[in-house]
Formats: structure tokens, sequence, C-alpha cells
């Protein structure tokens, strides 16, 4: 009894916490950021340029799973962040930055419906120029982010080093797997966005019915025979 309470004050202890520094849509710039023990261990800054919204089509990326517990050198349980569950707008622009320093980057993540399919762009370089894309995932997106910006990152460092320094580089195949969060890159884990856009389809939804329930009260009034 007392290890498994023991398991769950390092489980507690190493979980992680969203931090959303945001008053949306006062002001489309958000900060969000996760943390472990007090420690920030990524952050991302958000600049909403097009809110998007949610048609009748839209829909929902990858069901909820359970967090699964990984077991660390040291034999600390930690838990992984779960997969969300995020409504897909139309319509929609943001630009993400994240990193520090020399590793700090910034990209335009755009999503349209084409067809019915939710086709999802990230535009990259110093005047967004470049672009890749995916009608999969935003997960799908950024490994294929991450595949054409690691090969332009391998043939610069080559050019600027010899090849013995850049053997390091073998751990960025481009075929190795994104460790960037496709959902996050896209920002669409933003609880104020998601909560401006709901009430903006809700207020919708009123004033229709507020339209619809006028223009039948006016038929009623004007029928001769009432």
């Amino acid at each position: 009894m007392e290890e498994n309470q023991n398991d769950s004050d390092k489980e507690n202890k190493n979980s992680v916490q969203i931090e959303e520094c945001s008053t949306y849509p006062l002001n489309n710039e958000i900060l969000y950021k996760e943390r472990v023990n007090g420690r920030t261990k990524r952050s991302f800054n958000y600049v909403i340029i097009k809110e998007g919204v949610y048609s009748n089509e839209s829909i929902t990326g990858p069901k909820n799973k359970k967090r699964k517990l990984s077991t660390s050198n040291n034999g600390i349980n930690t838990k992984r962040r779960p997969t969300q569950q995020y409504k897909i707008p139309h319509g929609y622009v943001v630009e993400t930055t994240w990193g520090r320093a020399t590793k700090k980057r910034t990209v335009h993540c755009e999503i349209d419906y084409v067809d019915k399919i939710p086709r999802f762009q990230i535009k990259y370089g110093s005047d967004f120029q470049h672009v890749v894309s995916s009608t999969v995932s935003p997960s799908t997106a950024a490994l294929n982010y991450e595949k054409v910006s690691k090969c332009y990152h391998y043939i610069i460092i080559i050019y600027i080093k010899n090849l013995i320094d850049c053997l390091f580089l073998k751990a960025l195949r481009p075929e190795t797997n994104s460790t960037i969060s496709g959902p996050l890159l896209f920002g669409l884990q933003l609880d104020s966005v998601r909560k401006t856009r709901l009430k903006e389809v809700s207020f919708g939804l009123v004033f229709l019915s507020f339209i619809y329930y006028y223009l039948t009260q006016e038929v009623i009034f004007l029928s001769p025979y009432c």
C-alpha cells in the first residue's frame, strides 16, 4: 500500500502542468507552457492571424488515449503527455514561435478544408516562402516540416564545418520521428481560442433563432386568416 502511494506521489510530482497565458480575443498573442516540477519543459508563442471557424463539416482529431507510464533510467515513473482530441477549424492561420537562441524558429500554420478534407500547411523561411502540407493530420505535416528543416540545417553545417565535426548529425536523419507535436505546432490545444470560436457559433445560432422568430411573428400578424 505504501509502495503504491509512493508511486502515486512520483506520478503527481512528474506530471505535466499546463499554463496558457492569454487574454484572447483582446490580444491575439498567446504564451503556452508545459511545466514539470515547476520547470518549463517547452513553450510556444502564438499570434492568431485568422481565428477560423467551426463549420458543420469540421472534424476532430484522434480520440483521447489514457496516459501511459514510462520508466526512466533512474527508475522514476513519469507521465507522458496524453493524446488529445481537438476540433479542427476552417480558415485558420497562426504564427508559432518556439526554441531559444540559434534554435529559435517561427512558422505560419494554416488549416483549410478542401472537399471536406482538412489541409494542414506549414510555411517557413525568411518570408514564409516555403511550404509543406498534409491532408492526414497536423502531426504528419509537422513530421514533413522536420524532415526538410533537418536536411536544410544539415547542408548548412556541412558547409561551415568539416565532415568529422558533422558526424553527430546522424541523430538528425530525415527518417526519424518528429520531435514537434503537430497539434501544439498548430495551436489546436489553445483553450481561449476554442472557447471564442464556440461563443461565436452560439451567438450566431441565437441570432438566427431571433430572426426566425421575428419573421414567423410578422407572417402571423399579416395573415388575413388571423
